[in-house]
Formats: structure tokens, sequence, C-alpha cells
């Protein structure tokens, strides 16, 4: 069937496409075997050309490998962004060792601040002890306010960040491990602040 021509004699938009498809088609048989004859395997002076149904296979699902391997990577990748644990550090806290005696931490990016109560002698602060009701403290002991400061550090054996705090102003350790431990912060003498929320 013959294309129609465009009404001022030239090559109408359909012929045009039909030209150039053609031209694609010659270029790529004409590459093809250029192309398996630099990297083909020979047997002598006769080039071994390879199964036609596999090079369309090949042309095919290469293309769609590839397209696998890279979503395998990325979902691999998403896994392993999700199994690091990040620990909700902000928060209140009981301490067993300074019974109703109140910590508080607040998170900053990597930074973190600990503010609390310990009971001047001590140890225990009163059970109605709370930050909201600084008298309510003071009926159950003198007390004293600290700030201290930590920061958080990511354990790539562990994947999991955790805290070093910084006990020094209490007469403490200053790089104080503390390690989320189901609810709470544990830390190396056994003491662990559970969180109260």
């Amino acid at each position: 069937m013959a294309l129609p021509r465009h009404p001022r004699g030239g090559a109408s938009p359909r012929q045009r496409i039909f030209k150039a498809l053609l031209a694609g088609c010659v270029v790529g048989i004409a590459v093809v075997p250029f192309r398996l004859r630099t990297v083909g395997p020979q047997i002598g002076d006769t080039f071994a050309f390879p199964d036609a149904a596999a090079t369309r296979r090949a042309l095919i699902l290469g293309p769609a490998a590839a397209a696998a391997s890279t979503l395998v990577a990325r979902e691999e990748s998403a896994e392993a962004a999700t199994s690091v644990m990040k620990p909700p550090w902000a928060g209140k806290y009981t301490d067993p060792q300074h019974p109703g005696c109140p910590r508080e931490i607040e998170r900053q990016g990597k930074l973190v601040s600990i503010t609390g109560y310990d009971a001047v002698p001590g140890p225990a602060c009163g059970e109605s002890a709370s930050f909201s009701d600084l008298k309510s403290m003071l009926k159950a002991a003198p007390v004293s306010e600290f700030d201290i400061k930590g920061q958080v550090k990511f354990n790539s054996d562990a994947k999991q960040e955790q805290l070093l705090i910084d006990f020094s102003s209490k007469g403490g350790p200053k790089n104080v491990l503390g390690v989320w431990d189901g609810d709470g912060i544990k830390f190396p003498d056994g003491n662990k602040w559970t969180k109260t929320k």
C-alpha cells in the first residue's frame, strides 16, 4: 500500500516517521553483526553467530534483570535503615538509687540535657516529689537541682544509639555509657532509669 504524500509534494509526516523507523532498523541491523564480530566467539576464521532467540531474550531480560537488582538493593538498604534502633531518650525517668527524685531528658540533635533533683543529704526525695510541685519535694527533704549534659552516639556493631553522659558536675565520672533497656536507660553499675512518660 502506497503511503500518502503531502499535499505540497513533499513527504508527509507519516512518510517521514516511516523513513526514520526504516533508517533505525538498517542501522540496528548493521551494528549488531559488528558488535558480535568484535566481541563474539570465533572458530578459526569463521564467525559463530549466537542463537537468535537467546539474543532476543538477552535484549529483553537484560534491562529487567538490572531493574530487579536495583529494587532488591533499595529494599535491603531500607531494611537496614529500619533495623537501626533509635530509643526515645527524651522524657521523664525515675532513679531507684534516688527514690522520688525525678530526672528529665531533653534532646536536640545529638546532644541531650538532663535535669533533675537529688535529696540533701538523700538519697530519697519523698514519694510525692515532682517537677511541677517543688514544695512537695522540699517537704520530703532539702533538694539540690542539677543540670548535666550528654550526647548520643551510634554503636555500629549493635546498630543502636547509646548515650554518653557527663556526671562530673555531680562528682561522678565524665563519660558514663547509657544503653536503652526496654523501658529505660541502663548504666554500667547496674542502675536503671525507668521512663515514666
